[in-house]
């Protein structure tokens, strides 16, 4: 299908059209947010705008580097240890919903019942998680979370972007026709025709695309739709690797570049490989790329971007008695009791305070949610032996700020360099590199003279994490690495190394979760999305295994109409 572009709301991009307003936007929020001891509003917002320190530069093999990762771990640990708290502070506050966490799961179950004014509760001192960007100059992008698939017309997903003003601002990219393909330092047409192979080899490539096809129209939809039939046949692609389905479709092997192909998109898309994901989670994603992609400017920080700053607007509200948005502000235990729930934080000033809220909505990652509600063994212990079934893995982002345009015209890229891609987590981790890079100012109208590549290098393996602590110095093995790749890349592309303004690594240790095979079929989705007694409800991309947009944006859906009907 045909790229196109929609206009910005008439006036291009510019930062009213986005909301990034100056100081005198956030009068009274700053100080109702200092009064409750978090970051001011007008420091909290998904994007960072680059300035000051932001420049400080490191040369790595003749490139400028920023001299140390962002990403979320603030202070270069895997995860900092939860201080203890052995009496809690009385409750200083009631209110009818406190979210945990700040990235799209929370702040879109907060606009959802922004109503009800929810307290959200965000560890990092902007709001966004994965999906938090930057600006540079008068252009954005991101440091994670990158686009969403063209939604159905008449969904819910269709209205709420819409309710969003995101169609405004979409420029739409084709299906996987649209990937792009790196082969030996070329980027080669025709790949997916089958023309670059011997003839014998060329009937499997249909077969591939036949197989894509029949997904495309018969698409396993997670969450579930709840038609037992439906349900049922999600379940048996379930019970088996992504591999093994295609394998079983196919009359003949698959080809060795198309495995190449399909083992990077999977690397991209959840940093594990086809023979570890289950086909239901597989297909998900990859039946789902045949139809478009929405891209927003700055990636999904767009929408996170849109989020808060309507949950801002509700906080600006005289009836709003209190700071709704409490960024630096990190939950540390969840006890449930006759009212509801005590939420015990601590907030940007390093005090322990609590809240009492009739319903909480737990919107981090499992491995988190675990360890803040102490009594979870007793309350449901199938439900925290499912949150220890969860599989989670790793990835760093960069980002390449050039002072040029980029001529060529693509959206992604995927590296497949030799052809001979790893294929399994041993391998990827003695060849572990950047899979893919995407155009990071892609939705921005054209007249620019600067541009953005985002480079996504994930850590297919289960120890991979450890790799972005500081004992070795990540930081320089990164960067030493990821230079060496980039004078590659930019030279596919035909720019000039001195067109590089900086490169700006992100670490996301906070990982991605993957579906492994069973994960649904043996009831730990249904497990882990339970709420607990009518009163702590999960909202997150781990629900279903899957880090997809989508499923943050439905089961905040699903679980808010179920709290407006209890509050």
């Amino acid at each position: 299908m045909a790229q196109s572009r929609r206009a910005f709301l008439g006036q291009g991009m510019g930062a009213v059209a986005l909301g990034l307003l100056g100081p005198s936007a956030f009068a009274g929020l700053d100080d109702r947010c200092r009064l409750a001891g978090a970051v001011p509003t007008s420091r909290s917002g998904p994007f960072h705008t680059l300035g000051g320190g932001d420049y400080k530069t490191s040369w790595v093999r003749g490139l400028p580097f920023h001299d140390k990762f962002t990403g979320d771990w603030p202070d270069r640990q895997m995860h900092p240890p939860l201080p203890s708290v052995k009496m809690p502070p009385k409750p200083t506050e009631n209110v009818d919903v406190v979210i945990v966490g700040g990235g799209i799961s929370g702040l879109s179950s907060a606009f959802l019942l922004r109503e009800h004014k929810p307290v959200v509760l965000e560890f990092d001192n902007r709001f966004g998680g994965s999906a938090r960007g930057e600006v540079w100059d008068d252009t954005m992008y991101s440091l994670g979370s990158a686009y969403v698939i063209t939604p159905d017309k008449g969904t819910f997903l269709e209205d709420f972007y819409r309710e969003l003003k995101l169609d405004q601002v979409v420029r739409v990219n084709g299906g996987a026709s649209q990937f792009e393909i790196e082969l030996k330092a070329r980027l080669p047409q025709g790949f997916w025709d089958g023309s670059m192979v011997p003839p014998n080899q060329r009937p499997a490539y249909q077969q591939y695309a036949d197989v894509v096809a029949f997904y495309a129209e018969n698409y396993p939809e997670i969450p579930l739709s709840g038609k037992p039939k439906y349900a049922a046949e999600v379940i048996d692609l379930d019970l088996r690797t992504l591999k093994a389905d295609i394998e079983a479709n196919m009359k003949d092997p698959v080809p060795p570049l198309v495995e190449a192909a399909i083992q990077a998109y999977c690397y991209s898309s959840f940093a594990a490989g086809w023979e570890e994901i289950s086909a239901a989670g597989g297909w998900n994603f990859l039946a789902a790329e045949e139809f478009d992609r929405w891209v927003f400017p700055g990636g999904n920080t767009y929408l996170a971007h849109a989020l808060w700053d309507r949950l801002r607007k509700v906080e600006e509200q005289k009836s709003t008695p209190h700071c709704m948005l409490r960024a630096g502000c990190r939950a540390l235990d969840i006890q449930v009791n006759k009212g509801g729930a005590l939420v015990v934080y601590q907030d940007s000033r390093q005090q322990i305070c609590s809240i009492q809220a009739k319903k909480v909505i737990v919107a981090c990652p499992k491995f988190i949610a675990k360890n803040i509600i102490p009594d979870l063994d007793q309350m449901d212990q199938a439900k925290l032996n499912s949150m220890h079934h969860l599989q989670y893995r790793s990835y760093v982002v960069a980002n390449v700020l050039l002072k040029k345009p980029i001529e060529r015209d693509f959206y992604d890229i995927f590296l497949l360099g030799s052809g001979k891609f790893p294929k399994n987590d041993a391998e990827a981790q003695q060849s572990s590199r950047v899979v893919d890079v995407l155009s990071g100012h892609y939705a921005r109208p054209p007249g620019h003279s600067r541009s953005v590549l985002t480079l996504y290098w994930p850590l297919p393996w289960g120890t991979g994490r450890f790799s972005l602590v500081p004992n070795d110095n990540p930081w320089a093995l990164y960067a030493t690495s990821i230079a060496k790749q980039l004078v590659e890349m930019l030279d596919l592309l035909d720019v000039p190394k001195s067109a590089v303004q900086q490169v700006r690594m992100t670490r996301w240790g906070h990982p991605m979760p993957f579906n492994t095979p069973a994960f649904i079929a043996d009831g730990h989705a249904d497990n882990v999305r339970r709420p607990l007694d009518d009163t702590v409800y999960f909202v997150q991309q781990d629900n279903w295994a899957l880090p997809a947009v989508e499923n943050c944006l439905l089961d905040a859906a699903t679980f808010t109409d179920q709290i407006k009907a209890g509050l």
